[in-house]
């Protein structure tokens, strides 16, 4: 029907919008049950993965800790007494 038709007669237009709602619902339940259909063929046609096996360190190779690298009041005395800020 026209929009015009629309305007001229409510109980029309009215059955026009109830056929329009019915017939989106039927595409969107048609589209869903598609999609679904698709996601579940995905799913079981998926590869396997393996969850990665972690290596254990053997005991005793653990890092080394870093010794300090000295003061900072020795740093400033060997700057001062080699004349650097004099």
């Amino acid at each position: 029907m026209a929009d015009k038709d629309k305007k001229r007669d409510p109980a029309s237009g009215a059955a026009l919008y109830e056929a329009e709602r019915v017939a989106l619902l039927a595409r969107t339940e048609k589209l869903r049950a598609l999609r679904l259909a698709r996601e579940a063929e995905e799913a079981a046609n998926a590869p396997v993965v393996e969850p990665k096996v972690k290596t254990v360190k053997a005991k005793g190779t653990a890092k080394k800790k870093k010794e300090p690298a000295g003061k900072l009041s020795d740093w400033m005395k060997s700057r001062s007494d080699s004349g650097h800020n004099s």
